[in-house]
């Protein structure tokens, strides 16, 4: 079930249904979207924000949230493998964020408990500052100001 959960106006009794159908051994995989996504909570994206609180969506799940639902089923939650990938590893490595103010975001975040990896920097090239830090699922963010 990608992405389709968030919008059943009585989950429990879908999934009770859709367990009855299974095989033995069988398995009901769940995507949804993330009520705690970082791009809503700490970025306070808008565009983000209203794709994921669109009237559609009739429930939103956390981990937790999700977590309650498939015990109160009596399900068994196999947690998801989170890999987190370093700056040098070939394939996609990170998001990079350009922002008018690298300083005040940089304090603006680490007020808010975020960790970077180092203050900002200027590039070697003198063209832009950088800094690097992590949201909580483990994504690299890169925050750049052109110069």
């Amino acid at each position: 079930m990608f992405h389709v959960l968030e919008h059943i106006p009585d989950p429990k009794s879908i999934l009770g249904e859709l367990s009855e159908m299974l095989a033995g051994g069988g398995q009901i995989i769940v995507e949804v979207p993330n009520a705690n996504d970082s791009l809503l909570t700490l970025y306070n994206n808008s565009p983000f924000s209203h794709f994921t609180y669109w009237s559609c969506h009739l429930f939103l799940y956390t981990a937790k949230t999700l977590q309650m639902l498939i015990e109160l089923l009596k399900y068994h939650s196999h947690p998801a493998e989170q890999k987190t990938r370093e700056i040098y590893e070939i394939g996609i490595s990170h998001i990079a964020f350009t922002v008018d103010d690298l300083d005040f975001e940089y304090e603006r975040l680490k007020d808010k408990g975020i960790q970077f990896n180092s203050p900002p920097q200027l590039s070697l090239d003198g063209y832009a500052k950088v800094t690097f830090c992590r949201v909580p699922e483990g994504t690299l963010i890169e925050l750049v100001e052109v110069l």
